[in-house]
C-alpha cells in the first residue's frame, strides 16, 4: 500500500523559496490555498441543471502573488521563469501544461477585459492527485482569479468569481465542466458540506461532522482511456433522451424537469440506452433530494447509503465503473466505519471515494489494501484526506 501524505507547511516554503530565488525576496507577497474539490452526489448532473453535495478537500493549488511596477509578467512553475510582456502573451504558454494553459486562458480574458493595469509575479505549486479529476480545474483558476482580484482591487464578489472561472474552464474542456467544482473551491465552509443547484445557481452549506470522519481516495492507478469522450457521449445520449420525452410533455427543458413515474411510463419510447442514462439522472436527483433530509436530521448513516447507491447507479445506469472499482465499494459496504462509497467521475484514473470514521481508518486502509492486492496482485494508491474550507489567504508577508 502507498500512502500518499503531503505537509503544505513544507510546499508553501518551497514555494516561498523558489520564489525569493527567481525574484530576490519575498516581501510584500501573498499565499493562497485553493481547495481541490470532489462530488459526493450528483455526479453527471450538472449538464442537466441539476443538484449536487459536494465538498472541498486538503489538496491544493499553492499560489504566491506580488505586484509590479512594470508590464512584466513572470509565471514560476517547477522551478521555471516563464515572462512576458503584459500585453503579449497569447503564445507564451503554447503547447504546455494543461495548468499553465489555465492560467493563461485566465490572464487572456483579464487582459481582453481591460482590467490588468501593471505585470505581476505568480508562482504555483500543484498538490492535487491526478485521481481527483475535473475538481483539479476550478482549484487552479479559482485560485489565480482570487489572486488577481485582491491585487489590482477589482471587488468582484464569489459569486461573480465563480462565473469567470467557469466560463475560463467551458472554452478549456467543454460540457464536462461542472461549475459546482467552482463553487466549492470557492465558497465551502469547515465542517460543513456544500449544496449547489446549478437551475438557480442557489448554494447552502450543509451541516456535517467532517472531524469524524476523514475521505479516503483508493487509487487502483488503471488509467481511463479518454474519459472526456466517454463523458461527452453521456451528455449527447441524455440530449437524446430530452428531445424523445418533449414529445410526450410540453416544456422540459432537461431531465431536471423528468420525474421517475414519467419516465418509467414512458420506458419504451426512447432506446433502452438512452432510458438508462435519462433514468440515472432522474434517480440522482432524488438521492440528492433524500439526502438534503437525512443530513438536517442528522441521519449521517442514510446519507451513506445514498453514497453507496449512486456508485451503483453510475455503474449499472451510466456504464462507468470497471471489475476493480465495484470490487472496492463493495469490500467498503463490509468495512466497519465506512459511511459511504462510490467511485470518482470524470477522474483519467479508476479509483474510488470513500467516507471513513477517523476512529475505524487504519483496520480500513488494512483491510481495503489486503483485500484488492490479494484480488489483483497489485497494491492501491492510497490518499488520506481532510474535508477543507473553500479557498482561503494569507495577509501580505513581510519576510
Amino acid at each position: 500500500m502507498k500512502t500518499m501524505n503531503v505537509d503544505f507547511n513544507t510546499s508553501i516554503e518551497k514555494l516561498k523559496t523558489q520564489f525569493e530565488y527567481h525574484y530576490g525576496n519575498t516581501r510584500e507577497t501573498a499565499v493562497y490555498l485553493s481547495p481541490a474539490s470532489l462530488i459526493l452526489l450528483g455526479d453527471h448532473t450538472h449538464y442537466n441543471d441539476g443538484i449536487l453535495i459536494s465538498t472541498a478537500i486538503d489538496r491544493y493549488s499553492i499560489i504566491v502573488t506580488r505586484k509590479r511596477n512594470d508590464g512584466q509578467i513572470h509565471i514560476l512553475f517547477n522551478n521555471h521563469d516563464i515572462s512576458f510582456e503584459l500585453m503579449n502573451n497569447h503564445q507564451a504558454f503554447k503547447e504546455s501544461h494543461w495548468l499553465l494553459l489555465s492560467i493563461q486562458k485566465v490572464i487572456c480574458y483579464f487582459q481582453e477585459n481591460k482590467k490588468i493595469t501593471s505585470g505581476f509575479e505568480l508562482g504555483i505549486s500543484f498538490g492535487i492527485p491526478k485521481c481527483i479529476g475535473l475538481g483539479a480545474y476550478a482549484s487552479i483558476q479559482i485560485g489565480v482569479i482570487k489572486a488577481l482580484n485582491d491585487m489590482f482591487g477589482w471587488k468582484m464578489s464569489d459569486e461573480e468569481m465563480v462565473a469567470i472561472s467557469r466560463k475560463i474552464e467551458l472554452d478549456l474542456i467543454g460540457k464536462i465542466s461542472n461549475l459546482a467544482h467552482h463553487f466549492t473551491a470557492a465558497l465551502s465552509k469547515k465542517e460543513n458540506l456544500l449544496y449547489i443547484d446549478l437551475r438557480t445557481n442557489g448554494y447552502k452549506n450543509l451541516t456535517f461532522p467532517n472531524d469524524d470522519y476523514r475521505i479516503v481516495i483508493c487509487d487502483t492507478g488503471l488509467e481511463i482511456e479518454n474519459p472526456e469522450k466517454i463523458c461527452n457521449e453521456r451528455i449527447e445520449e441524455c440530449e437524446v433522451g430530452v428531445k424523445g420525452l418533449r414529445l410526450y410533455i410540453w416544456g422540459i427543458k432537461n431531465l431536471r424537469d423528468v420525474g421517475q413515474d414519467f419516465l418509467q411510463k414512458h420506458i419504451k419510447m426512447i432506446p433502452q440506452r438512452v432510458f438508462k442514462r435519462c433514468e440515472y439522472n432522474v434517480l440522482e436527483r432524488i438521492r440528492v433530494e433524500n439526502s438534503l433530509k437525512h443530513l438536517k436530521g442528522k441521519d449521517y448513516s442514510s446519507f451513506g447509503k445514498q453514497i453507496f447507491n449512486s456508485h451503483t447507479s453510475l455503474a449499472y445506469e451510466y456504464q462507468l465503473s470497471s471489475s476493480e472499482l465495484d470490487f472496492l465499494i463493495d469490500k467498503a459496504r463490509q468495512i466497519t466505519g465506512v459511511l459511504g462509497a462510490k467511485m470518482i467521475s470524470c477522474s483519467p484514473l479508476r479509483s474510488t471515494l470513500n467516507i471513513v470514521s477517523k476512529n475505524h481508518l487504519e483496520e480500513f486502509l488494512e483491510i481495503i489494501n489486503k483485500e484488492y492486492s490479494g484480488q489483483f496482485e497489485k497494491e492501491l494508491n492510497i490518499h488520506v484526506l481532510n474535508f477543507s474550507a473553500g479557498i482561503k489567504s494569507t495577509a501580505r508577508s513581510m519576510i
